[in-house]
Formats: C-alpha cells, structure tokens, sequence
C-alpha cells in the first residue's frame, strides 16, 4: 500500500513539473500582451503628457515627461505657478528648482540616484540581459484576489524589484521596490491600469503608487507618442544660464 502511495506521489509530482511554466514563458505572455517584442524594441523615444493627482493634498499636478532610450529623461512638473524641471542626460542628473531659485543645479547623490533609477525601470523586462538586469520567476502569488506571477529583478547598482504579472494576460499589474528617502528605506508600489494602445504597443494610462498602508498619488496620461524626434540639448545640463 505505502510503495502504491509514493508511485501516485511521484507521479503528481512528474506531471506538475511537467506543466510548470518557465520564465522564457511567461516574459513571452508579457511581450505578446503589450503588443509584440519586436514593436517594443522598437521603442527609442517616448513623450508622455498627464496630471500627478495628490490624494493627501488633493492638488493636481500637469506633468510632462521625455525619454530617450537607453538613459536619457527629462520630467517637467508645474506647481503654484512655477515649473520644475529634473532631468538626466546620461552623465548629469540636474534639476530646476524654482522654489530654491531659478539656476539649474546637480542633483545632490541621493536625488540623482533615485531619478537614474528611474529610467532603469522603463520597461525593464525588455532587453533585461543587455541592461545587465537579472529576472527570476519566484512562483504564482495572489493580488487582491487575482493569480498572478511574481518576478524577481536584480538591476546593475544591485537594487531589487518585484515585478507582479496578470497569470491569465501577462500584463504587468504591479511593481514593488524599496527606495531610500530622507535616510530612511520605505517600500513603493505601483499599480498599472487602464491599458491603452499606441501605435501597437499597450501602455498603463494610470500609475498609481503606494508607499506602506498609505496611497501617495497617481499619474494619469492624456497623452503617449512614439518615437517622437526630439534633440539631446533638452537633457543636457544647461552649462550657461539661459540656454
């Protein structure tokens, strides 16, 4: 009877490993989802337009932003008035801060850090080798009642991500990284939703991010463009005032 209940045991087992699904699987789900691997490879600028909703201060917030793939990203936001521009060129993350006066500055170690971080998790499971990212499939997990698939992201300064994919579409649903504020590590999450296509390609129109228990805001987008042609000068750090 006992050698009859370990075959059956081992067979479960046989047949789970048998239809236990791999990384390769699931990134390719992903890749079909957002509209095909090719179309996302073929992503080299991206212009976004939207508001930043604050849901403590209930304020809303228009929001621009640029990228220029692999490393470049300017992020403009207008507040009271006044324009606050951040942006990284690939060697200088730099930034207007109107309130602290009108001439652009380097952003200290800490800020600058967290922007580059910033456009390292731009579609990061794309090209992840290339980019020196290491995924790992940790196992299904459950999301507010809906299976998902949770994967680990290692990035090259060695900061860890978890990337949460819908098990059915492969859609990302949710990220998950701890960031270092005011010397102190807290753990943000980012909810993606409302998916809209671009030429294509499947874009969350809604960012919404958590840190801890409480909700810190969202982005809402009016507006994404492809491969929009724009100059390097817009990333550079303005050397002299006025240009």
């Amino acid at each position: 009877m006992k050698r009859k209940v370990s075959l059956f045991l081992m067979f479960l087992l046989i047949v789970g490993l048998a239809y236990s699904i791999t990384l390769q699987e699931i990134l390719k789900k992903n890749y079909e989802a957002r509209g095909g691997l090719d179309k996302l490879k073929g992503i080299k600028t991206l212009y976004l337009e939207g508001k930043i909703v604050n849901s403590q201060q209930n304020a809303e917030m228009p929001i621009r932003m640029w990228y220029k793939l692999p490393e470049k990203m300017r992020v403009e936001v207008e507040t009271m008035g006044k324009k606050i521009v951040q942006a990284y060129d690939g060697e200088k993350a730099w930034w207007i801060m109107p309130f602290l006066g009108p001439e652009p500055k380097l952003m200290p170690e800490e800020q600058a850090k967290s922007f580059k971080e910033e456009i390292s998790s731009f579609s990061p499971l794309v090209d992840y080798k290339k980019r020196g990212i290491k995924i790992e499939y940790v196992g299904k997990d459950d999301l507010e009642g809906t299976e998902v698939y949770k994967l680990k992201l290692t990035y090259k300064n060695g900061k860890v991500a978890y990337y949460y994919l819908d098990a059915d579409s492969g859609i990302e649903l949710m990220s998950e990284a701890f960031v270092t504020r005011g010397g102190k590590e807290r753990k943000v999450q980012s909810v993606f939703s409302d998916y809209k296509e671009v030429n294509g390609v499947y874009f969350p129109f809604t960012i919404e991010t958590k840190s801890g228990d409480m909700t810190g805001g969202s982005m809402t987008f009016s507006k994404i463009v492809i491969n929009k042609d724009f100059p390097d000068s817009i990333f550079e750090f303005p050397e002299k005032s006025g240009k």
